[in-house]
């Protein structure tokens, strides 16, 4: 089982720095309506305090570069992709 760090810093009322083992993200809003951009993309989150429930979607996927590797672990080349990193972003 691995460890996990979580951190949540208040910049100033209604902003949020959050901190963990990944990249770091913002949150913009109020307790129950937020706006969050980081590393994967920006999304909206609703929810009403208290209760446990809580609605999240994605409003922007960001660009991913891409690499090839060779058969023997070298790079051969690297690009920008035209369309969202699937591992995060699945459209309809």
């Amino acid at each position: 089982m691995g460890f996990r760090f979580r951190k949540t810093i208040n910049i100033i009322p209604g902003v949020r720095l959050n901190l963990s083992n990944g990249a770091p993200s913002l949150s913009i809003g109020p307790r129950g309506a937020s706006v969050s951009i980081g590393s994967r993309g920006t999304y909206a989150n609703l929810g009403l305090p208290g209760t446990g429930l809580s609605y999240r979607t994605r409003l922007y996927c960001p660009q991913r570069t891409t690499r090839s590797f060779s058969a023997a672990g070298a790079r051969t080349g690297s690009g920008r992709t035209d369309v969202c990193c699937e591992q995060y972003c699945q459209y309809p």
